[in-house]
This record gives structure tokens, sequence and C-alpha cells, in this order.
């Protein structure tokens, strides 16, 4: 029995302790998290939220650092940053005032400092690689306040030029003071990400101990190029005013930023302090109005409105079972091959074969699969292995993957027969004995590929004769291979030139209007329209920045639910009322419209949750209206009315749990709030629902049982 009350807030808080100043590295599929208050080790997770594993992994030995407390050395380790690089973790850490490297072969350590020697100044490390591979090294220095550094590194184990302990080499980037951060001195904790092709450092402004503690944003074009300039003109992420009797979120700081579950999300971890939690590490989530940032918190459990966990793919697989044969709930055999599960890999160990498996799933034309993978047997020959990007028969596919023998990652289109190769040499820099991630969102007929999350060698996006559904997997040729942390979603991410595959509802409604796509999105002119796209789905989110083009104020907006010409949802922004109005048709009869008033602006982010039961619309991050009904699978589109309008940074994802098994079911017990969800993957039951819980004379839960007769454990 699993029984599930609460589902539409993150569990925040996810750590309890004083455990703050952290980052967390996504590993196969798994999480890890390192910093202050771990005292050299790690903890573990495999939903971002719950963290119970915990392992020691470093304890520092060097002549240059005297501990605080001799009878606690490792107290001293603070501020972890881990970065995993061609078979190497690297954890950078401070020790007092300076900072020191480690290394290891093995998540879990043990980490050895490679040298005796102070790596850099002086606090807050991160190591970010671009994604043509260069890395460069971010840390907070202090110079009349506490102010952010970076400088390239010419590896992992070496800063550029290696001079750590002068000024030369170090380029001021940000520093305290001004606008919301008032006559504060300090910026500290950098975090370096990039999306849609813009930078972003999340930073702490303030001091610790100041309530005001809060993470601010600043952007730029580049790795070394942040500047004050740059900087948002409020925190993206600050203290609360709590519900009436609810704890007060304050001192929010130290950010990172992970990739969620299915791949699309993006989540930040930070330490907050409330009086009922005191100083501990939360999850938001990230959202990009195409590319302004946006944190949808601090949240907590008590914070109302919409804010689930997590999203989990239809696919995942880190493989937690015993050994044994692989899941045929999860896998389908195309070619014959010696697939199993060991040591918590899925692995083909007959170098002989020809062997090809696809996941078990629903097919889709919009998706994204990922999957870790290494060699693991010696070379004998023709050795090539990587993710199936694409399947529809014996005759039509798409792979990705590496070739050892030639030393090179290649893609191998196979179009009615006809075969077609592109290919990119890796110079003998990589290391196919260990793990690498090939990454692969297939965008209508269009396929983008990351490998350990950078463009590889030779690469740019393919195009095909594939615009329809398929299914990925993973394969070996005349190899053995191991793999992990397999993911597979359904949903795009698109923005700028890249916005495709938009055209008429699949289920009658024709497209209507001049769209066409440009450098900055896709754009309808001078009049009134709209325009399909994406997988029938159930239950889904559906995001995107719309631009008012041109004088003329009409409505631009959403299909938010596109069924059928009976059956739709709308939601558009109305720019002469300044409302967003919702309507719509269910069965042939009229929804009886909604509206809500928005600020006055020419272009807004609307963002389309819809739910088995319900649709919950949000504008510019704020819930602003959730409509009550039920609707089919559907695909979504986009609307105007009166006017020109331009979308850009298009997301949509699946959110619908994977099938049940069918010797499970689900039942909601009691008044509940909203029907449970119940879904199954990497033979783990992931549940969602809500209710006042069991207890006292009325029980509200979401219930998932078997039937079982006569004997049974």
């Amino acid at each position: 029995m699993l029984a599930c009350m609460d589902g539409a807030a993150v569990n925040n808080p996810v750590s309890y302790g004083r455990i703050h100043d952290c980052d967390v590295l996504k590993y196969n599929g798994e999480y890890y998290i390192a910093g202050t208050g771990l005292n050299g080790d790690m903890l573990r997770s495999r939903d971002l939220e719950s963290w119970g594993e915990r392992k020691p992994v470093f304890s520092w030995s060097n002549s240059w650092h005297t501990a605080v407390d001799p009878l606690a050395p490792d107290d001293d380790i603070h501020a972890g940053h881990i970065r995993y690089i061609n078979g190497t973790f690297h954890y950078y850490t401070q020790l007092g005032d300076y900072i020191t490297h480690a290394t290891s072969s093995h998540i879990w350590g043990p980490y050895i400092e490679p040298v005796d020697s102070i790596f850099g100044e002086r606090i807050d490390a991160e190591a970010f690689q671009d994604e043509d591979g260069l890395l460069y090294f971010h840390a907070t220095r202090f110079q009349g306040g506490n102010q952010n550094h970076a400088r390239p590194m010419t590896d992992p184990w070496t800063l550029a030029p290696s001079i750590p302990l002068t000024l030369t080499g170090y380029t001021l980037q940000i520093y305290g003071g001004g606008g919301w951060e008032g006559d504060t001195t300090i910026n500290e904790g950098p975090k370096i990400i990039k999306y849609r092709s813009n930078y972003y450092m999340l930073y702490a402004a303030y001091h610790t101990q100041d309530p005001d503690y809060s993470i601010g944003c600043v952007e730029a074009t580049g790795p070394m190029g942040f500047h004050n300039a740059g900087k948002y003109p409020a925190a993206v992420c600050t203290r609360t005013v709590p519900a009436p009797g609810k704890p007060e979120i304050t001192h929010i700081g130290q950010p990172w930023v992970v990739d969620g579950l299915n791949g699309f999300e993006k989540w930040m971890g930070y330490f907050a302090v409330t009086t009922a939690d005191g100083r501990t590490e939360r999850i938001d989530r990230m959202h990009f109005f195409d590319r302004t940032l946006f944190v949808d918190g601090p949240t907590d459990r008590y914070t109302p409105g919409y804010h689930p966990g997590p999203a989990k793919p239809q696919l995942l697989n880190i493989f937690p079972v015993a050994d044994g044969p692989l899941s045929t709930w999860d896998w389908t055999e195309q070619t014959t091959g010696a697939w199993a599960v060991s040591n918590e890999e899925a692995v083909q160990g007959n170098q002989g074969a020809w062997a090809l498996i696809t996941v078990n799933r629903d097919v889709a034309a919009n998706y994204l699969v990922e999957a870790n993978l290494r060699f693991s047997e010696t070379q004998d020959g023709e050795d090539k292995a990587g993710v199936l990007a694409y399947y529809q028969d014996a005759s039509n596919f798409v792979l990705v993957g590496f070739n050892r023998v030639l030393d090179e990652w290649y893609v191998h289109v196979k179009e009615a027969g006809a075969d077609t190769t592109y290919s990119g040499s890796y110079g003998g820099s990589m290391d196919y004995d260990v793990y690498h991630k090939i990454r692969v969102v297939k965008n209508g007929n269009q396929f983008d590929v990351r490998i350990d999350d950078m463009i590889p060698p030779n690469h740019s996006t393919i195009s095909t004769s594939f615009p329809g559904e398929g299914i990925p997997g993973i394969y070996t040729d005349h190899a053995a291979a191991a793999f992990d942390g397999i993911i597979y979603t359904i949903g795009w991410d698109e923005y700028d030139s890249g916005v495709t595959g938009w055209s008429g509802n699949v289920n009658g409604i024709p497209e209507v209007g001049s769209w066409s796509v440009g450098t900055n999105g896709i754009t309808m002119a001078d009049g009134t329209g709209h325009t399909f796209k994406g997988d029938l789905m159930l239950e889904y989110e559906f995001a995107a920045q719309i631009y008012k083009e041109g004088a003329t104020e009409g409505r631009m907006g959403f299909y938010a639910v596109a069924v059928d010409t009976n059956n739709y949802m709308t939601a558009v922004i109305d720019l002469a009322t300044d409302e967003l109005v919702v309507g719509g048709f269910k069965e042939g009869m009229a929804l009886t419209e909604q509206s809500v008033g928005v600020g006055d602006a020419t272009d807004y982010n609307i963002r389309v949750v819809k739910l088995a039961d319900r649709v919950i619309f949000f504008v510019d991050g704020e819930e602003m209206l959730t409509v009550n009904e039920v609707y089919g699978a559907a695909q979504v589109g986009l609307s105007v009315a009166g006017m020109s309008a331009r979308f850009n940074g298009i997301m949509a994802y699946r959110t619908e749990p994977a099938e049940f098994p069918v010797s499970w079911d689900k039942t909601d017990i009691g008044s509940v709030g909203f029907p449970g969800t119940a879904g199954f993957s990497d033979n783990a039951l992931y549940m969602s629902g809500s209710g006042v819980g069991i207890g006292g004379w009325d029980d509200g839960f979401t219930f998932a049982h078997m039937d079982a007769s006569e004997d049974w454990e």
C-alpha cells in the first residue's frame, strides 16, 4: 500500500539541519549534493526532494591549511562544488579563506588533493564549462567587500595563467551595491548557466546573517562578460510575506542550478532560514520568459497555489534493481542482443551483435531522450554504441553514438533504406571506458545533439524526413556497453529560428493566417489566425513569451487545449482591456468566458498547466485562473486576433505519469481536493494526491493497491 496526501507544492525544505552553501551534480540520472555542514560527505537523491543516502567522500590533507578544531578538521570543509569531466569527478571546496581541489574516479570518492597547494581565491568556487568545452573559474574574492571574479582555466586542474595568489589573471565581474542591493558591499556565491544562447550568473547579495540576504541575477553574452550593468532590477528570490500563522522565509542565498528529472525543467536550489526549520536547503522551479530568468520561489509546504515538485519523464531508468533481465515493462527488443541489468546498469554483453531496443512508451513526434553510456569491454574491431534517437522500422531510424575505433561521435540516418552519416573526431581526447551523456532532442524533423552537455565536434542541427511519430531507445553495434540514467520525455523547447512544426490541428482545426518563422521566433502578421503543434497529451505544461508587433491592439495568446473543433480552450491577452481572457468550447457548448486583469505591457509570458480535471493559467509567473473542466488528450496552439504578434521561447512537455501496472490500481478515498495520480517507472510507483490524510472520523487520500488472495507477503 502507498498513500499520498499532497501533490500541489514542492516538499520544501528538502533538507534539515545546517546544510548550506551547497552544489548539486546530476550524474547518471541521480543527484549528489555537497556543501557546508556535511563535513566532506555527500548525499544522494533520485528526485531532488528526498536526500537520504549519505557517505563520506573527502577529508583534506595538505600543509597550507590549519584546522580550526584539530579534533574535527573536516568541519572546515565549506561550500563544495562538483564537476564531472571525462571520467574524473572534480571537487572544489573552501578551506578557510582559500579553495582546494580534489579528484576521484568515482562519484562517492575518495577525493584526493592532487597537489599540496592552494588552488584559488577565495570562497564559493564554480568551474563553469561552456558548450564549446572551455572552462572558466568563478569565485568570490575580498576587495573592499565580497566580489565575484573569474578567470579562464587551462583544464580542470589548472587556472590560466596559473598564478593563484595574486591579482593577475582574475577579472572583476560584479560587486555589491545599487538598486535593490542598497549599500551592501557583498556579492558572493556565483552560479553560472547557459540557456537559449544567454549566460546567467545567479549570486547572493547582503550578508549571510542579514534577513534580506537574497539571490540576484545578471546576464551576459559570455562567461567572462558579467558586469553590474547586466544585473536584474530586482532580486529573483527574496524574503516573503508569510501566510497568517506561517513562518517567514528569510536569509536566502548560495544558489545552485540543476536539470530536473524530465530534462526540460531547471531547478534552483538555495539555503534559507525559517523559525520553524532553521537553515535548510530548498528547491524552486526556474522559468524563462523567452530569455528573462524567473524563479517561482521561495516556496514551502505552506505556500498557496500550484507549485509542484519536479515533473517526471515518461521513462526514467536508473536500474536500482537486482541483477536479471531488462524489464519488458520499459523496453522492447527490436534486434537480438544479450541485454540485462547488472550492478544497477543496463548492459549488452554480446560483442558480435547488432543489438537495438526501444522504450516501451507512447510514440511521439517531439521528445527528449537522454542516456549515459560507457564501453564495458576491450575494443575488438567494430565498436559502436549510443542512443537510438528515432525508430520507425528497420529501414527508417536515426542513431547518435560513439565509434570507438575511429575515435568519433557520429549520426547515422537511414531514410527509406538510404543511409546518410555525419561525424566529428575527438582527436584522442575522449575516454570511452567511462560514462558520457548523450542527449538528443527531436523537434519535428530536426534532431539536436549534446554530448556531456557540450556541442560535439562538427555538429549542426540534423534535418531529416521524419517529422512524425517515432520512438527512441539505445543500441550497440558489435560492442559491449553499459547504460544508465536513461530518460524519455515527450515535448519540445524551441526559440528563435529553431521554432518549427506549427500547422493545422491533427483532429481537424485548420491553420489560419500568415505565420512565419524568423530569427526571433514565429510571427502572425496583421490579422487573425491560429496554428497548432504537438503530440496529443492528457496532462502537460505549455509556455511562451508573446510580443505585440506593431501599433494595433487586439488579442494574442494560446489555444491552451486543442482537441478538435468542438472541444478547445483559449487563453488570450486582450491588449485593449489589459485582461487575460479564457473561453472555448466543451462538447460543442460554449464555455462561460472568464477574465482577470493583467498589467499594461507589450509582451507577456503565458503558462498553461493542463491536469486531468482542470486547467491552470499563469501570466508572468503569477497564477491567475483555474478552470475546472475535463478535456481529453490535446495539442496546443498559438492564437492572434486583429493584430500582429510574435511568439518565442516556446516550451511544452507531457507531465502525465507512465501507465500504471495492470496488477495495481489507484483509488481516491474520501474527500480530496483534486484526483490523485499514480505512475510507474524504473520498477517504482510515483504518486500525487490530496486530502486531509488518515485519522479521525474522516479520511482523505489517494490509495494505490492490488488485489490479493490466499497467502501473500
